[in-house]
């Protein structure tokens, strides 16, 4: 499910050489564009109903939100695998699961990655699964919006511009309902201790002093169990840091690969 608005256009000048690329791999696929709000979500059920195994998103955030809603029932039951090639500019998806899909990527593909970059990541074991029951309530009771706003506080850092943290209040509280209850039963507590040593390539992770999700001595013991890492802490106390330091994350990414991903295939 391909959107091309995505990114201010910019997936529709990716994927010709994205699917190019794809079926030089040997991928057999079909892929739709998205037309309209919701669009992805009704191509997701289509593909489902016809039988597809994979259906995956191209685009941002919403895309791909909508493609989880599309592929799970009123449960939160996935009907089908969801894949996701994040081409959009927020990536908050990526930093709401805590593993990118580059981090699976890196450790079950390794010849595949050259440099990787975690930002803003919980533990390897986040704890606090016994809270999705009260959670799913919430959602139900009182809106996804409510939940965004109870918690953006936490995720921007109490140095983010008022008017941005009503923004992204906004755009999380028009996530599906479906796609937090999915999301919670099967993803945002799961266990991926087992993939970071095998992670292999030179790997950067960022995250803040006062982080909500772990504190720096937390992060840093995951964090060395990836053989060939680095740790950077920047000030602050938010954890989507990629959305409160964009550019400093931005700098310091283009410098590590610069650095250390150099005669790297």
């Amino acid at each position: 499910m391909v959107n091309p608005a995505a990114g201010s256009g910019r997936t529709a000048r990716m994927w010709p050489r994205l699917g190019e690329e794809l079926r030089r791999l040997g991928l057999e696929f079909e892929s739709a564009e998205t037309r309209r709000l919701g669009h992805a979500t009704a191509l997701a059920r289509e593909a489902v109903g016809a039988g597809w195994p994979l259906v995956v998103a191209v685009g941002g955030d919403g895309t791909l939100n909508e493609v989880v809603n599309g592929v799970t029932d009123a449960h939160g039951t996935p009907l089908a695998t969801t894949g996701a090639i994040l081409t959009g500019r927020g990536r908050d998806a990526c930093r709401n699961l805590g593993l990118a899909p580059d981090w699976a990527l890196a450790a079950r593909r390794p010849a595949r990655v050259a440099t990787l970059t975690v930002i803003g990541s919980p533990p390897p074991l986040r704890k606090g699964a016994e809270r999705i029951p009260a959670l799913t309530e919430e959602f139900e009771t009182r809106g996804v919006e409510h939940w965004a706003r109870r918690t953006m506080a936490g995720r921007l850092g109490d140095r983010f511009p008022a008017e941005g943290v009503e923004w992204w209040i906004k755009f999380m509280g028009g996530a599906p309902l479906s796609t937090l209850i999915g999301f919670n039963a099967r993803i945002n507590y799961s266990d991926i201790r087992a993939d970071l040593p095998k992670i292999a390539c030179p790997t950067l992770v960022i995250t803040t002093h006062e982080s909500g999700l772990a504190s720096v001595e937390e992060t840093r013991a995951w964090q060395e169990t990836i053989r060939d890492s680095e740790l950077l802490v920047i000030p602050g106390n938010s954890y989507h840091v990629a959305a409160s330091h964009a550019e400093r994350c931005a700098e310091a990414t283009l410098e590590f690969i610069a650095r250390r991903g150099a005669g790297q295939p």
